[in-house]
């Protein structure tokens, strides 16, 4: 009976807890080598397999009713169809499954004019794309060349400019990186805005903008809006642009200086 729990004691401690773990660890890497073995060996092959039975699973779901039959487009103007069909990777009737909306919505969203762009699968066939495109706004020119661009200030890589000719103009060197900050304070100054023909970005720091009567707003570098709302009350009380010659200096705070 003594010699029996010696064996049994010898037994237990050849299984003990530290040497299950060994052993299940030296099974798990035995087995995950001939994994990696096998792999590496029939990877071609396991592809093949893998990439036949995709497609196999691909063309029963389009046999059975799940393929592209309608395509509505919203908001398209200046996008044509054929760029978004190819931005769209599959073609009418082609498997529904195969329409990769995020990949689809990176080609649409890359396209010069559309500014942005919104994807809807309705199953089992339909797809509803809206385009928002990019408005113009107005021609900056630089060095001798015209460019147009949006409110947004990116261009808008288009090349007959001929019909865009009424738009305001900008000029000076990286003038569109800064005409939203010029928009958006002339946006509090409707009955201005609507006056304004040009602006010129003055060492990369600070606009003019020029008026439909040829009188140019020196505008300063900071606070802007307070000098435009300094040159409002003055216009609506002593009408400046009527007394001013060639230009009206808005850059000194507190003071307007008619020329």
């Amino acid at each position: 009976m003594a010699r029996f729990k010696r064996q049994k004691s010898l037994i237990g401690g050849l299984f003990s807890s530290q040497n299950k773990k060994r052993f299940l660890l030296s099974v798990v890497g035995f087995l995950l080598a001939v994994f990696l073995g096998v792999w590496a060996l029939y990877r071609k092959e396991i592809e093949e397999i893998r990439f036949s039975i995709y497609q196999k699973f691909i063309l029963t779901t389009h046999a059975h009713g799940l393929k592209l039959e309608n395509i509505f487009i919203r908001g398209r103007e200046k996008v044509s169809q054929d760029q978004i069909f190819q931005a769209l990777g599959v073609p009418l009737h082609g498997p529904m499954l195969l329409v990769d909306l995020e990949a689809t919505h990176q080609r649409l969203s890359s396209l010069p004019w559309v500014k942005e762009a919104t994807l809807e699968r309705h199953w089992p066939d339909t797809l509803f794309i809206t385009i928002e495109e990019r408005l113009p706004f107005a021609l900056w020119q630089h060095e001798k060349n015209l460019y147009l661009v949006d409110k947004d200030g990116v261009i808008i890589p288009e090349g007959n400019l001929s019909i865009y000719g009424t738009l305001p103009s900008i000029t000076g060197a990286n003038a569109p990186k800064y005409l939203p900050d010029l928009l958006e304070a002339l946006s509090l100054f409707p009955s201005l805005k609507q006056r304004v023909v040009s602006a010129t970005w003055i060492g990369n720091r600070r606009w003019n903008i020029h008026l439909e009567n040829k009188i140019t707003l020196l505008l300063p570098e900071k606070e802007v809006q307070k000098s435009l709302e300094r040159f409002i009350k003055y216009e609506t009380t002593h009408h400046l642009t009527t007394a001013a010659k060639k230009r009206i200096d808005l850059r000194i705070p507190q003071r307007i200086i008619v020329e």
